[in-house]
């Protein structure tokens, strides 16, 4: 989702006053910025998509067509080779190219955190190799971490895991891979609002429901 910029003395400006009480070309001209924001056009309308601008501005095809010589007139559209130009839109938008960098990065920032816990390649020495490690090994309690968190992360996931009740073989596994993908506040704050003894599956639920409001919020300052 892109936002677009308008000045806040935008309906006091001297081109958009020059239209007096033209309601419907000054909303033309509104939907318009909304359209080009949307779709990364850098404010260029192409003669081809006026008719989408006009039925999203809900109003007439005769009347949106006679809005735009009164828009260009007025200085706000430029008329140019295929359709049109919003005059100054890159003087108070970012630019398409600065708009899908910035996604970019907020993928990078979601998929760098998803493999946090992705373990290093570890050669193994020959006396390993000849001396391998007994099948058999200690069990560990079931609402264990296994480690495979930062320092900090492991500490507030164990601490969530220390709340829940009757969490079967799987549970902890679960957990983690929502933890893995939150930063430790979050997990704190899951954490923070459940009772110790509380049922795993109500545990899961809030760290997705969390996982999916922090990825929101990336994707959304990602966009801005």
């Amino acid at each position: 989702m892109t936002w677009v910029k308008i000045d806040d003395k935008f309906p006091r400006h001297r081109r958009l006053r020059s239209l007096g009480r033209d309601i419907p070309s000054k909303w033309l001209h509104t939907v318009a910025l909304c359209f080009c924001a949307e779709h990364l056009t850098d404010g260029m309308i192409e003669e081809y998509d006026l008719e989408q601008i006009i039925g999203d501005a809900d109003m007439p095809k005769a009347t949106g067509r006679r809005c735009v010589p009164k828009l260009v007139a007025a200085g706000l559209w430029e008329e140019v080779d295929g359709g049109y130009q919003i005059r100054d839109f890159l003087d108070y938008n970012p630019s398409s190219e600065d708009v899908k960098a910035k996604r970019q990065a907020a993928r990078d920032r979601m998929a760098a955190l998803r493999s946090l816990d992705v373990r290093a390649n570890k050669t193994r020495s020959s006396q390993e190799v000849r001396e391998p490690q007994a099948r058999t090994q200690a069990p560990t309690p079931r609402t264990k971490s296994s480690g495979l968190l930062d320092h900090e992360r492991s500490a507030a996931c164990q601490d969530l895991l220390d709340r829940l009740e009757g969490a079967d073989n799987g549970t902890p596994r679960v957990v983690e891979r929502f933890c893995k993908q939150l930063p430790k506040d979050r997990i704190d704050r899951v954490t923070a609002t459940l009772r110790v003894g509380v049922k795993p599956a109500i545990a899961v639920a809030a760290l997705k429901r969390e996982v999916k409001a922090y990825e929101a919020e990336v994707l959304a300052e990602g966009a801005a």
